[in-house]
């Protein structure tokens, strides 16, 4: 029924709206299922464990909540399955619907978030912090079979050989970067994208198959997933590119006075934001009180504070701003 399916949206958002609510029936009679080929990503914030260990739970949150519904977007955009996201991103493709090019489809998709990340980060640093900036994506990518299904009635999970290493690829893989085994890259050298592979200089330990060969994933590069550069000032700046070549500068190592700007126009903002609450619930009382003197009972001077404030939370401080 109707109402069902409208349910299962926010049970299973991704498998719903990417394969659209009348398609849950014929999804659901099919798991769990096994998975022959597909690929799993699974993607985390490097330092975040202290970036959120000094904030509050809500901005944690609140930020967890503005990067990942960026990365969304660009699953909608690829046709990328999401599995979860809490303190890791899981990403699946040739899941549910199989499909030949699995592995060149997430390779974009890793790119792309990786790109968004580095940007995201930046913009919200105004209002998160000092710190903010230098968050950075940590990405591993794997390929074989899986067995996908609802667990507990209402929750997708992934089990399997494949997820677990996925798991491993990632934690084994550095800030900004997309590091894939072998599997993955063998699909990428059979669709033509042997020049976005990297060999590692290093064979990397992965419990249950010891030490295997790896690859930096990155676009025409040589320095996969960035490009490093020198300014004149002999701080490295990189950049991250999306799939789709475009890049973003991030700088790696900040001046001192690069971050004390930054850290001054954080305060500035914040300091702003509370200068205008108290202007507001100042101007609220002062219009109720005058209400209440006349005697004249008015929409003004019936005005709550609160609404007060929230009416002009957004408005400027000063006319001429």
């Amino acid at each position: 029924c109707e109402c069902v399916a409208s349910l299962a949206i926010f049970v299973i958002p991704k498998l719903v709206q990417s394969y659209g609510a009348n398609n849950i029936t014929a999804a659901d009679e099919h798991l769990p299922e096994l998975y022959m080929n597909c690929t799993i990503m699974y993607a985390h914030l490097a330092g975040f464990e202290a970036w959120s260990s000094v904030r509050e739970a809500s901005q944690v949150f609140e930020f967890l909540d503005a990067l990942y519904s960026a990365f969304d977007e660009i699953a909608d955009k690829r046709g990328v399955f999401k599995v979860e996201s809490s303190e890791s991103y899981v990403a699946a493709t040739g899941i549910p619907i199989a499909r030949n090019d699995h592995a060149l489809q997430m390779a974009r998709f890793a790119m792309d978030i990786a790109h968004a990340t580095a940007k995201k980060c930046k913009e919200l640093e105004i209002v998160y912090g000092e710190g903010t900036a230098e968050l950075a994506i940590q990405i591993g990518l794997h390929s074989g079979a899986v067995t996908g299904g609802l667990m507990q009635g209402s929750r997708f999970q992934l089990i399997g050989g494949t997820a677990s290493l996925a798991k491993q690829v990632s934690a084994t893989s550095e800030r900004r970067r997309i590091q894939v085994t072998q599997e993955t890259a063998n699909h990428l050298i059979r669709l033509g994208r042997s020049s976005w592979l990297h060999e590692r200089d290093e064979l990397i330990n992965l419990k249950g198959s010891g030490n295997v060969k790896m690859y930096w994933l990155g676009k025409g590069t040589k320095n996969p997933s960035l490009i490093a550069g020198e300014t004149g000032s002999g701080s490295e700046i990189e950049f991250i590119s999306s799939s789709d070549g475009e890049l973003y500068e991030i700088s790696h190592e900040m001046s001192g006075a690069e971050r004390k700007r930054r850290l001054v126009n954080w305060n500035i903002g914040i300091l702003h934001q509370l200068l205008k609450q108290i202007y507001a619930r100042r101007m609220a009382t002062v219009v109720r009180s005058l209400g209440h003197r006349q005697g004249e009972p008015s929409v003004l001077a019936n005005l709550d504070v609160e609404s007060a404030v929230s009416m002009n939370a957004k408005a400027p401080l000063y006319p001429d701003q």
